[in-house]
């Protein structure tokens, strides 16, 4: 009994409490998880004037159009460090998004 809930704390404690940022807004739901558009290509910035995604610009663009590893929630990349640094989604104040996603990004883990 005690070992178990000791099992159950650890667990806990090991799980990132999370609230996602008010900008960019997370109001796409996928799997129960809260997702901010774009988020289907986390290396891409997000365009305002042409509504897709691109590679990063060379000058910090306004934080809801910044990719998920720009942003600082889901990775560990600075952008002032330039657009053609080693990605990574590793996760840094938000959760990893390999949790859910493939290291290629090609679709849910099994």
């Amino acid at each position: 009994m005690i070992r178990s809930v000791c099992a159950v704390l650890l667990l806990a404690a090991c799980q990132p409490a999370f609230d996602p940022p008010s900008t960019p807004v997370h109001d796409r739901s996928e799997d129960g998880f809260m997702h901010a558009r774009g988020h289907e290509t986390p290396f891409l910035c997000f365009n305002p004037v042409s509504f897709e995604r691109e590679a990063c610009p060379s000058f910090r663009p306004e934080r809801e159009n910044l990719s998920c590893d720009a942003a600082g929630c889901h990775g560990d990349n600075d952008y002032v460090e330039g657009p053609h640094i080693a990605r990574s989604l590793n996760g840094s104040d938000g959760p990893s998004c390999w949790t859910c996603h493939n290291q290629e990004w090609s679709g849910r883990v099994e």
